[in-house]
């Protein structure tokens, strides 16, 4: 009986998620700055090995708590659309029981993917072989996780191939949910 009921659970938590993405687009989403960024000039700068937005310098990414990136195989033209954020919080637990929280600037700049595959063909080819593009800044991690998703979707990650009849994308999976059939 358990079996029969499960896709009729998981039908109504997906409505219940899309109701909860489009309350929350329309009501708070829409009212956050982000900075989408459309393009890159020849005097971009970097950060680590990440191509800055045009007209921006490393100090203006450390106002956001995260990015949505592009990482492209120069040698294949395979890409991967992915996120980071910039900040990590931690609790240290203080003698009077309380947990104070402190904010530290994570690893963006040397980070890489969160992929195994990615970093197999990182390590692989090297990092010349590959551009890291900030497709967008925000300034909320709710932001950030949306976006990401919004571009993988509008990208057709897990679909897509080019005319040889392989994946144009890295990327195998869409916030763990949606996965590319094999």
């Amino acid at each position: 009986m358990r079996n029969t009921c499960y896709p009729q659970a998981c039908t109504w938590l997906v409505k219940q998620a899309e109701e909860f993405y489009d309350y929350y687009l329309d009501n708070f989403l829409k009212s956050q700055p982000d900075i989408i960024v459309p393009d890159y000039d020849k005097d971009t700068l970097t950060a680590g090995h990440w191509l800055l937005p045009s007209g921006y310098s490393e100090e203006d990414v450390l106002k956001h708590e995260g990015f949505v990136y592009l990482i492209t195989n120069k040698i294949n033209g395979k890409m991967y659309v992915g996120k980071k954020f910039i900040w990590s919080r931690r609790s240290k637990k203080q003698p009077n029981g309380r947990k104070k929280w402190s904010k530290h600037e994570s690893d963006w700049k040397n980070y890489t993917s969160s992929s195994k595959v990615v970093n197999i063909q990182i390590d692989k080819h090297g990092k010349d072989n590959f551009t890291f593009e900030i497709l967008s800044l925000h300034r909320t991690r709710v932001s950030t996780n949306y976006t990401e998703q919004k571009e993988q979707m509008t990208r057709d990650v897990l679909h897509k191939v080019n005319s040889s009849g392989n994946y144009m994308y890295y990327n195998e999976n869409i916030a763990c949910k949606f996965f590319r059939i094999k």
